[in-house]
């Protein structure tokens, strides 16, 4: 149920940067989506960055390639 309500949510507000965080949470870690997880992280990386805040989207493209790493390690490429 969480997956839909997060889907919902994005679908009400496409600027929804906890929403994109959360979902990007629950696809990589709890749904094994990695690639799924990966793209709502980018998608909160342009975000912040759009709001100003380039040190929060650089953070962020530190998990997102941190996450890449794993993803590539675990053979899921």
């Amino acid at each position: 149920g969480a997956l839909a309500d997060l889907n919902r949510a994005i679908q009400l507000e496409p600027n929804d940067i906890d929403a994109y965080n959360n979902r990007a949470t629950l696809r990589y870690h709890y749904l094994k989506d990695r690639f799924g997880g990966i793209a709502d992280l980018q998608k909160v990386a342009k975000l912040v960055q759009q709001r100003g805040n380039q040190k929060d989207a650089q953070r962020v493209m530190e998990i997102v390639k941190q996450w890449q790493l794993e993803t590539k390690k675990s053979g899921n490429v």
